[in-house]
């Protein structure tokens, strides 16, 4: 098992950095930094405006402000009152979203929604931020930022991504958030004790709140940076680990492999989806000295760590079985559906209790990813049940051949869609997003006997990009209506 540690939220190690390192950097945006007694100043400020507001423990707080430190503050402010804070995109926000209708306090920067009874509409605008700026030396009011609340307090509420299926409202309870930083540490260990954190992303993305929890507790430094800067950054504020999704590593590993860029001394974590082996060794080669995947997912976080062969090692306090559509455990090496476990494994879906019957059940959540269990511990996602498409009769996990296809060198994303002919007819096609065009009829010749195995026939489309969705994952409705427009290669 993963031991948790002596309890210390990230709003209490904030408050115990200010009274011990309180010139220290906290955070870094383009050339202004804010020591550790400013953020502390400047949460104290929030609580004060959240509580006129009228949030308190147990309330729901949506934040939506693209002013990054300041949602930051926001945050921490609900941290440290026991509020659960929603951090949204401005694109999420509609008056009748389940969770904008839930909400007690509504801090929005965007105008056009309007509150409901009972509901206080709060403005995080350049009043607000002067009002912040204007904070005094925090020192005699720290005792606002260590205030303790039940593990089950619910801390924030996550989303899942939307891209299979409408977006669900996940409840992150203090206890696993607490278990989310000890299965960092296991992960990291020393490598990243005291890292800076460099950010390219902002609050809504739930690894940013993560890594930011993490080095702020540790006394390091959040950097928010833009991408045309990130890298400067990297090498400003060693030592430091920042993380991209797959979608966004592959765009940035092969300018860097194009430009013959040395790596920086940075560890690297991916998300968003499968690593193709070429794209892991453009990397470590030309953008971080240390890269590594995780598999996780919005419901039970941190599930394994992944090889080099994006074979997973299950995490020691997560427990992984396979089972097939009656809902019975498959034999050793064979795929089926993937249930998981974990201290890190929500209770259900907030607000959709049919729904929350149907997935979760004793602790485990059933997931919708196939995969196989090569051994005991170990874990390798080969598909989607819901990407699973019907060609021929013959239904196919996708993700099975994607998977090997993305193992040739020059690829750096594949992708299997069924695209119905003018007749109405399903037929197989191929896309593969690769580096260089003068390679496609070399990638075409190792493409080809791999679709075999399985398939009599597919079309085999190139594309210097994806279209992608979420982190980075492939958005296959928008690939399937590019392929179908297109005449088959």
């Amino acid at each position: 098992m993963i031991p948790l540690q002596a309890p210390l939220t990230t709003t209490r190690a904030i408050a115990r950095w200010a009274r011990e390192t309180p010139d220290a950097i906290a955070v870094a945006e383009d050339q202004s930094v804010v020591s550790y007694r400013q953020l502390a100043a400047h949460t104290i400020g929030a609580i004060r405006r959240l509580a006129e507001a009228g949030a308190a423990h147990g309330s729901i707080v949506a934040i939506e402000c693209p002013a990054r430190y300041i949602n930051l503050v926001l945050i921490l402010a609900c941290e440290a009152i026991g509020a659960a804070h929603a951090s949204l995109w401005k694109g999420e926000l509609t008056e009748d979203d389940e969770l904008v209708r839930r909400c007690d306090v509504l801090c929005l920067a965007t105008a056009g929604i309007a509150p409901r009874p009972g509901q206080t509409l709060l403005r995080p605008d350049e009043a607000f931020v002067a009002a912040l700026a204007a904070e005094g030396d925090p020192a005699a009011e720290l005792h606002r930022l260590e205030g303790e609340y039940p593990p089950e307090t619910i801390a924030r509420i996550a989303r899942t991504s939307g891209t299979t299926g409408p977006i669900k409202n996940v409840a992150m309870t203090r206890r696993m958030v607490e278990s989310i930083q000890a299965a960092d540490a296991h992960v990291l260990g020393q490598r990243a004790l005291r890292h800076n954190f460099v950010s390219t992303y902002g609050l809504e993305v739930l690894t940013t709140y993560r890594e930011a929890s993490h080095v702020l507790r540790h006394g390091a430094a959040f950097v928010l940076a833009v991408r045309r800067t990130w890298q400067l950054d990297l090498a400003e504020f060693r030592p430091c680990q920042t993380y991209l999704t797959v979608g966004d590593a592959a765009r940035i590993a092969e300018d860097a492999r194009q430009r013959g860029s040395p790596p920086r001394a940075c560890l690297l974590r991916l998300i968003g989806g499968a690593v193709p082996p070429s794209l892991l060794a453009t990397l470590t080669a030309h953008v971080a000295t240390d890269v590594f995947s995780q598999y996780s997912m919005t419901e039970s976080i941190m599930v394994a760590v992944m090889d080099d062969n994006d074979i997973g090692t299950v995490l020691p306090d997560v427990e992984a079985r396979l089972v097939d559509d009656a809902g019975l455990n498959v034999e050793a090496g064979e795929p089926g559906l993937l249930l998981v476990r974990s201290p890190r494994t929500c209770d259900g879906y907030l607000w959709d209790p049919a729904l929350s019957g149907q997935r979760f059940a004793d602790g485990w959540f059933r997931s919708s990813d196939i995969a196989v269990m090569p051994e005991p511990g170990k874990l390798k996602v080969i598909g989607r049940a819901d990407d699973a498409i019907n060609i021929g009769g013959l239904k196919i996990v996708p993700g099975h051949l994607e998977s090997q296809m993305r193992t040739i060198d020059g690829v750096t994303e594949a992708a299997l869609l069924r695209v119905d002919n003018e007749a109405g007819v399903g037929e197989a096609h191929v896309v593969i997003e690769r580096r260089d065009a003068r390679d496609d009829q070399r990638i075409r010749n190792l493409v080809t006997p791999i679709i075999r195995r399985t398939l009599d026939t597919a079309f085999v489309h190139f594309t210097d990009a994806m279209p992608r969705a979420g982190l980075g994952k492939i958005d296959r409705a928008a690939l399937q209506a590019i392929v179908k427009q297109s005449r088959p290669s």
